[in-house]
């Protein structure tokens, strides 16, 4: 069993896989632990695609997983990321950001906000560069969250803003948009600060999905139809239906040490024994079921 064993574990933590001719000299021996599915690749050479072949508003590039060939345009890797071998793994919070979080972490009784969402876009002022980041991806969804959430009573939209964990930890729900990967840091910050994540991110590939049960702690809304009924959705779900709301806000307390790496309170739910659950899956050792008994996460197909 160990000479059938993968030797490396490579750990790749944003949406660019950047290690140059890594594939020809390791994939063949290793597992991919990372926090995108999807990867973006860059080909220089010749110009990216017309404009008529890029999704409307919303949607997503019409070049998406396709591996790219020669060209200056980037698109996401749909065969990168070997499903049943690799493992997807939550990205980590920097400490002073989840210090800060927690301290805003709100009772759900005591939060006064029902959605918000700060952060980078296509047409950030903060830095041409980064702006330029999410245009050469097309990523319109973040627009989409602005347009139609900016004037709604009750949220907090916009760009980068220093009340940016104040907001979060007096939110029921947070948004979170697809950046320039499908991931996004923002997943794991709404753990930290006790807000339910509204995923509007199609193809995210979560973590530890065969054991943990997403539904019980996130709702997934199509990231095409931002406009489409969404805060109504979220508005009528806190005044008709609260018990839906504080089942969900009890599932992300009870989530959250999954995606906890600072300080796992319990040895019994980290990201590092999530990690070792998913490694241990795909040796000879065993299945999916691995590590997961009655009283753990429920296995979900």
């Amino acid at each position: 069993a160990a000479a059938k064993s993968p030797q490396l574990l490579l750990v790749l933590t944003c949406e660019k896989w950047k290690m140059k001719g890594w594939e020809e000299a390791l994939r063949h021996r290793s597992v991919v632990a990372a926090v995108e599915a999807r990867p973006l690749q860059t080909h220089e050479g010749s110009p990216p695609p017309p404009p008529q072949q890029h999704a409307s508003a919303g949607a997503a590039s019409a070049d998406e997983g396709r591996r790219p060939q020669l060209g200056g345009h980037t698109v996401h890797c749909k065969d990168c990321f070997r499903f049943g071998r690799d493992v997807v793994v939550p990205s980590a919070v920097l400490p002073v950001d989840a210090a800060r979080l927690k301290a805003f972490n709100r009772a759900q009784e005591d939060r006064q906000l029902l959605a918000c969402f700060h952060g980078e876009h296509a047409k950030t002022k903060t830095r041409d560069d980064v702006a330029q980041g999410y245009r050469e991806v097309n990523e319109t969804v973040r627009l989409a969250v602005l347009k139609h959430f900016e004037d709604k009573p009750e949220t907090s939209v916009g760009g980068p803003h220093m009340g940016y964990s104040f907001f979060m930890g007096n939110s029921h729900f947070c948004l979170i948009p697809k950046g320039r990967g499908f991931w996004t840091v923002r997943l794991y910050e709404a753990f930290y600060s006790g807000c339910i994540p509204v995923l509007l991110s199609d193809s995210y590939a979560l973590p530890f999905q065969t054991w943990l049960d997403w539904s019980k702690f996130s709702l997934k809304w199509p990231m095409e139809r931002v406009g489409d009924g969404l805060y109504e959705h979220l508005k009528m779900l806190v005044a008709e239906q609260w018990d839906v709301v504080e089942a969900l806000h009890t599932g992300v307390r009870e989530a959250a040490c999954w995606f906890d790496y600072h300080a796992p309170e319990s040895g019994s739910c980290s990201p590092y024994l999530g990690l070792m659950r998913e490694l241990a899956a795909r040796t000879d050792r065993g299945d999916s079921k691995v590590g997961v008994d009655s009283s753990g996460p429920k296995l979900q197909r």
